[in-house]
């Protein structure tokens, strides 16, 4: 085996934080003993630029005898705190300053509001990958990422021609939404709409309410039901003729009228309407019992309070209001993508785009406040208890069992688990798992019952039919989605027939979720990231822009890591990212972000690199673990920004909070 006069790996720290640094001095150990002399270092992005805390291990290797060991570089920034430790195993392997002296001359921190303000704003439908900046840069990071590209790579306009090039074949709809528009037909507007929509709607009710923004109304599922709810699934009609368009139009004409002629027979309270039968009512139960979609589910329990007339009305007005909301956000989808084909070639700015929520997703964020910390926890209807946990309306906080009862509850998995199956038969096992079991819950209605333990049912008690939407409320008298007495939370409806606040966002960590896991979160201009990650669905991560209901843009990812403005992304249809995202937009969209997300900050790699030559050219200081290596393009973005009357964003936050 040809070894290499240097080495180098990068690592995630749980290298350092697994059973005590186990796997970190496996590495180092590995490579003593192929004869490389060895160093390990944790770096965090947020020390070289860029406003992201990410943590990474490194580990430099070389030859013994034959290569010097590059150092690690010192910090040139300082870094907000982004509430991820460094592994107390790595306390000795921080790669911080190289001097006091060094620190007291760092660069101030860089913060989201250096990104975010020179850039124009964006709809979460655009899919344009060109645009121009929003006003000239504001401070000394926007100069460094707007620098000119180096004189040896390829003019940016040649290399944007490539890009679009080789993307070009999974961008179809773009070249022909604007004759689809000239065109009007109604089927092949809704076609595209519909893409819009959440997956596995097919179990819904087709409808909703719309307004022009295309998010529409929230309609409000009190204790007695909801009011008004809807839920979206227009069936596909691609390839419709134009005979299908005219034969919808008369169909909606028809529809609008026996449901308006329903809803009247119910308001006058028609005498003549019959009492549900038996048979009717334990058809409703079959479907609540059966639904495998919560937002339908609940919608069915409400309607099972209404007489059979009003349940025809109601369901026949969503079915036309959910057309013609599909139709609202194909229009504006295709309008959007129609413009992003006028936009001038030679646009200085590139990837500013975002991933294309959902409609479910995008009337979620556009009830999130924008304000600093507006999560799911502000949206309509939703309550946060003492404790940290939550209550939605359609879903409460979990009991939890009082301290000091798991050996009675360990008990209790025992007697089920030796019960046979002819005892355990028609018995709820929730009876017999919280037996004598003291319960006690932040919900003023009582909340869920809680988690089932591990080993409850499968080797972690994650058994699908005891998972978090399928247990418990009925416990508590009222089916599930259905609001508790004396709980003061309400649930509120999207026009899409979903739920504002999904069940998942009171459920996930234990429905403590807050700051950078915080469910539909939004960012904030003295906040930095974290970390850049590679799926930009705002469900679990605080990805939302602080202003605009869309998440961040693959630009504003790539400038949270540092990458200059004048870099080009590419990303091909049919790879892994496509794959495994909720969002609507062309494949093209999901291959960027994980590129961003999954690079090494450029600032750091930039930095490791001058260490690097400094080993290679035996010019690093003997047994000196970290060296400063300014990077000469930052100090020549200071001196300009300088002569420009500009500094750094957040000098402004320390001058507004000392006022």
């Amino acid at each position: 085996m040809m070894l290499t006069a240097h080495n180098t790996c990068l690592q995630v720290t749980d290298v350092f934080k697994k059973e005590e640094a186990i796997y970190a001095r496996y590495a180092l150990m590995q490579m003593v003993q192929m004869g490389f002399q060895a160093r390990a270092g944790i770096c965090a992005a947020g020390h070289y630029g860029p406003p992201q805390g990410r943590l990474r291990a490194l580990f430099w290797g070389a030859r013994s005898g034959r290569a010097q060991l590059p150092p690690f570089p010192a910090a040139t920034h300082l870094v907000k705190d982004f509430n991820t430790c460094y592994p107390t195993s790595a306390n000795q392997c921080k790669v911080l300053f190289a001097s006091p002296a060094g620190k007291a001359n760092a660069l101030p921190i860089a913060v989201m509001g250096d990104v975010l303000t020179d850039l124009p704003p964006l709809d979460n439908f655009d899919e344009a990958d060109r645009s121009g900046y929003a006003n000239p840069p504001k401070c000394v990071l926007q100069v460094f990422l707007r620098r000119p590209p180096p004189s040896y790579s390829r003019p940016l306009l040649e290399r944007c021609i490539h890009a679009d090039a080789a993307m070009a074949p999974w961008c179809t709809l773009n070249k022909n939404a604007e004759s689809i528009v000239e065109d009007g037909s109604m089927h092949k507007v809704v076609a595209v709409g519909q893409k819009i929509l959440c997956r596995n709607k097919g179990g819904m009710a087709k409808g909703t309410t719309a307004t022009k923004a295309g998010i529409g109304n929230k309609y409000k599922n009190t204790k007695q039901g909801s009011k008004k709810a809807a839920a979206t699934g227009a069936a596909d009609a691609d390839g419709a003729t134009e005979e299908a368009d005219a034969d919808a139009v008369s169909a909606d004409a028809e529809g609008e009228s026996e449901a308006a002629a329903a809803l009247a027979a119910a308001a006058e309270g028609n005498d003549d309407e019959e009492a549900d039968s038996a048979e009717e009512l334990a058809e409703l139960d079959k479907q609540m019992q059966e639904s495998k979609n919560f937002a339908r589910e609940t919608w069915q329990a409400y309607l099972k309070g209404k007489d059979k007339t009003e349940r025809e009305a109601l369901e026949a007005i969503k079915e036309l209001e959910g057309l013609n909301n599909t139709w609202l956000l194909g229009e504006r989808r295709l309008r959007l993508l129609a413009a992003a084909n006028k936009v001038d070639l030679t646009a200085p700015l590139r990837d500013h785009r975002c991933l294309t929520c959902n409609a479910d997703d995008f009337g979620r964020m556009a009830a999130v406040v924008k304000e600093k910390g507006g999560s799911f926890r502000d949206m309509p209807g939703v309550i946060t208890h003492s404790d940290g946990r939550c209550c939605s309306g359609s879903w409460h906080a979990a009991q939890y069992p009082k301290k000091g009862q798991k050996p009675w509850i360990d008990a209790n998995v025992r007697t089920w688990k030796e019960m046979s199956d002819e005892d355990k038969e028609g018995k709820d096992p929730f009876d017999i798992l919280y037996k004598d079991i003291q319960l006690e819950g932040s919900c003023a209605g009582g909340g869920v019952p809680p988690k089932p333990p591990k080993g409850w049912k499968g080797k972690d008690g994650n058994d699908k039919s005891l998972r978090v939407d399928n247990y418990g409320s009925a416990a508590n008298g009222g089916f599930r989605g259905v609001c508790l007495e004396k709980c003061c939370s309400e649930a509120y409806w999207l026009p899409t027939g979903d739920l504002v606040c999904p069940r998942w966002c009171v459920t996930y960590k234990d429905g403590k979720s807050m700051g950078r896991h915080g469910c539909f979160g939004r960012v904030w201009y003295d906040d930095i990231q974290p970390t850049v990650v590679t799926r930009a669905e705002p469900h679990n991560l605080q990805l939302i822009h602080p202003e605009q209901d869309r998440v961040l843009s693959i630009r504003e990812n790539a400038r949270c890591q540092g990458f200059p403005d004048h870099h080009v992304f590419v990303g091909l249809g049919g790879g892994k990212g496509r794959n495994s995202s909720h969002g609507k937009g062309s494949a093209v969209t999901d291959e960027r972000y994980m590129q961003v997300g999954n690079a090494v900050a450029p600032p750091l790699a930039a930095a490791l690199g001058r260490c690097l030559l400094l080993a290679v050219e035996q010019a690093a200081p003997v047994a000196v673990p970290v060296v400063e290596v300014p990077d000469p393009d930052y100090q020549a973005a200071v001196k300009a920004a300088e002569e420009m009357g500009l500094g750094h964003w957040s000098e402004k936050i320390i001058v507004d909070e000392s006022k």
